[in-house]
């Protein structure tokens, strides 16, 4: 079963609101896929956005 990758991240100025990003275009085609590209997938979205920091990722399974 497929599964999209979401990446836990935080705003790095005040407020330093935290929040879940889902990348829908981030699919791979398992959860165990998923986890083992999650830090890199994780660390290419962070390269992009700058203004947040990456503080997890989880993989959620696909219709």
């Amino acid at each position: 079963m497929a599964a999209h990758l979401v990446i836990i991240a935080c705003l790095v100025a005040p407020p330093n609101t935290c929040g879940e990003v889902p990348l829908q275009d981030v699919t791979n085609e398992d959860v165990t896929t998923c986890i083992r590209d999650s830090g890199k997938n994780a660390h290419e979205w962070q390269e992009k956005n700058t203004d947040k920091f990456v503080i997890g990722t989880k993989c959620v399974k696909t219709d």
